[in-house]
């Protein structure tokens, strides 16, 4: 189970806690037997085995009654000696291992209770005190019921915002290769087109041109992928990179004009600065929009429509003459092709 914050450093805390406690309630009121070099070392006892409550926590938490047990056979008369002892109970618990904690809580205060009868002293556990020290127990044990339940949902969540950031890098990925993949593609086919006839020096410029775009395209490629790569080494609460938004949308009609189609963006309303997911959610559906435009239309421009209304942001994109394919079969039915989405100002959950 993976230590935290709280389990940081246990035994030492406890250890310090149980001293200082006992040590206070000795100075509040007189013990029929006071402190002594044993008592320390029982009081110490009990931390120091909390070092093996991850590699045996059931062991721990049945050797873990031999101090406390001792303490009090020996005479000292003070509670705050058993905080180990109930953090032992507490970590077996979280460590799933829930029934032999129960059984081993119910079999070392049998045993205490037994030592009692054993040593038959006069100021030993009466029923009364051995019912309190029962009920204590328990609300001990239900404690670490709470802490493991919280601790695996802890767990859970960090899973889950794991894989979350996965799919995120995923989805950039896809968009980041997709992109540049498609725009080196229209450039490499321009110049080999142009090579496959006798070019003329006008010719040659335009074959220069697209080797020129190719570079920068693979250049920015090499960075976009740099900045996720960099994002996953540093792993889930580490620095990432600015995401991508609309900022970046100037340079997405220039690449989409480089290859071909010119994009027009046409703004109503007035702009305001968008939450991060928002942002980058509306720039990759431009993004893949723009792409498909490229890929599977003959179309020569497309139109970006940004909206910013009271509560959310309104985007359309519409291509000149439409994806061919799709375009007819709308056309058929009366329709008509466009991407169009809808994205409310407040970041979801």
């Amino acid at each position: 189970m993976e230590a935290s914050r709280w389990d940081r450093g246990l035994p030492l805390r406890v250890a310090v806690v149980q001293l200082v406690a006992v040590y206070v309630a000795t100075q509040r009121d007189s013990p029929r037997r006071p402190l002594d070099l044993v008592a320390v070392a029982l009081l110490l006892a009990g931390p120091a085995l909390l070092t093996g409550r991850h590699r045996a926590p059931v062991l721990t938490l049945a050797a873990s009654f031999a101090p406390p047990a001792l303490y009090f056979a020996l005479g000292y008369r003070y509670a705050p000696c058993m905080i180990a002892l109930g953090a032992a109970m507490v970590s077996a618990v979280r460590h799933e291992r829930r029934a032999a904690a129960w059984v081993t809580t119910g079999a070392g205060l049998a045993g205490y209770v037994l030592l009692g009868r054993l040593l038959d002293r006069p100021d030993g556990p009466g029923p009364v005190a051995v019912t309190a020290i029962a009920a204590v127990l328990a609300l001990v044990l239900t404690a670490g019921e709470v802490a493991r339940v919280r601790g695996q949902r802890t767990r859970e969540q960090r899973r889950a915002r794991i894989a979350e950031e996965r799919l995120r890098t995923a989805r950039d990925l896809h968009d980041v290769l997709g992109h540049q993949v498609s725009l080196v593609t229209v450039h490499a086919n321009l110049a080999l087109r142009i090579l496959d006839r006798e070019p003329g020096s006008g010719d040659l410029e335009r074959v220069r041109a697209s080797l020129a775009a190719i570079k920068d395209v693979s250049r920015a490629t090499k960075a976009d992928l740099g900045a996720i790569l960099t994002t996953l080494r540093a792993g889930p609460g580490g620095e990432r990179r600015p995401p991508a938004g609309l900022d970046r949308l100037d340079e997405l009609r220039a690449q989409s004009a480089a290859a071909g189609l010119a994009v027009d963006a046409v703004t109503t309303g007035e702009p305001r600065p968008l939450p991060s997911a928002v942002d980058l959610a509306a720039y990759r559906i431009v993004q893949e929009a723009v792409t498909n435009v490229r890929r599977h239309s003959a179309a020569g421009s497309a139109t970006v429509r940004l909206g910013y209304g009271r509560d959310a942001l309104d985007i359309e994109v519409t291509e000149g003459h439409g994806l061919a394919g799709m375009r007819e079969r709308a056309r058929s039915v009366g329709g008509w092709v466009r991407v169009s989405a809808w994205l409310p100002y407040g970041e979801a959950p």
